[in-house]
């Protein structure tokens, strides 16, 4: 039997700040929500600009970057719920495609071409229900969707026509799946706990030109 949660990569934990909903419903105002929310538990927690506890100087400022608006997570990311290393994790993931929904600078405000200190807040998407999907990584975390790294994708990637089970036989269809490789052969998955094994050769990966124009 497959073990999804090896493939899945999320690990939850039990420390988030209560109160505080997660859930991401696509507008403007429900992303100046969760701007409030973040910004919020920020304060709360006495952070300042620097990152240092008992600061009284702004959280994190807005900042300008030329990152498209969607991106590829680096390997064994976390997701935080402040711009700051050591504040609380709630989900890690590794070479998702995620929505970046702002980016911000929490340090060297001097030095504007300095990756330190900036941090981008994005969109992860789910397989199931859409919780504890929206937070913080570094910047340096992310890179560009690209011809020369495409591979490392896991999600969300494609299935040919025609791409069967290699256990079973039966036909193997849907949208959008995460992958998994092994050594001779894929592992799919997608919403409701729906898991086959495929060829390798019937992943096909979104086009690179389409998801850096996506605005």
């Amino acid at each position: 039997m497959v073990d999804i949660n090896r493939y899945l990569n999320f690990r939850y934990y039990e420390d988030l700040p209560k109160g505080v909903d997660y859930k991401l419903k696509f507008g403007k105002l429900s992303i100046v929500f969760i701007l409030c929310l973040v910004v919020s538990s920020c304060s709360l927690q006495g952070i300042g600009a620097s990152g240092e506890k008992g600061k009284s100087s702004p959280c994190m400022t807005y900042w300008q970057t030329d990152l498209p608006a969607r991106v590829m997570l680096k390997e064994d990311i976390t997701l935080r719920c402040c711009p700051v290393h050591d504040t609380k994790s709630y989900v890690e993931a590794s070479y998702f495609l995620v929505t970046v929904i702002t980016t911000v600078r929490t340090d060297n405000f001097e030095n504007p071409d300095e990756i330190e200190g900036l941090w981008a807040l994005v969109l992860l998407p789910t397989l199931d229900t859409a919780m504890d999907n929206v937070g913080w990584v570094p910047y340096r975390d992310l890179e560009v969707y690209t011809e020369e790294n495409k591979h490392l994708l896991r999600y969300p990637v494609h299935l040919r026509d025609g791409t069967v089970d290699l256990d079973t036989g039966e036909e193997v269809k849907w949208d959008e799946v995460l992958v998994e490789y092994e050594d001779d052969y894929a592992i799919v998955m997608w919403e409701g706990g729906n898991i086959h094994k495929v060829s390798v050769d019937s992943i096909v990966y979104p086009d690179v030109h389409e998801i850096n124009e996506i605005e």
